[in-house]
């Protein structure tokens, strides 16, 4: 299972929540997902994806995901990406 929740603001937009079982941790769903999400944010013209990634005892795993996805980092917690638009 792999749930997300982004919220667009202008030409930008932010995901709310990423969560994923930890059964499909590692069978890059989390990457597919996320590239479904960027492809939809891009045909509603966004041009910039921030996400947070609030580090928890349990989500460790997951602590490079934004950054192996191409994500910069802004901050210890905040990561973007610009979309690109054609």
């Amino acid at each position: 299972m792999v749930a997300a929740l982004a919220r667009i603001t202008g030409d930008g937009a932010e995901i709310n929540s990423f969560v994923m079982s930890c059964r499909v941790i590692g069978r890059n769903v989390e990457y597919a997902m996320l590239a479904h999400i960027i492809d939809a944010l891009r045909a509603r013209g966004v041009r910039r994806l921030t996400a947070e990634y609030l580090r928890t005892p349990k989500n460790s795993v997951a602590q490079d995901f934004y950054l192996k996805a191409g994500f910069e980092r802004r901050n210890e917690s905040i990561f973007e990406i610009e979309l690109n638009i054609p």
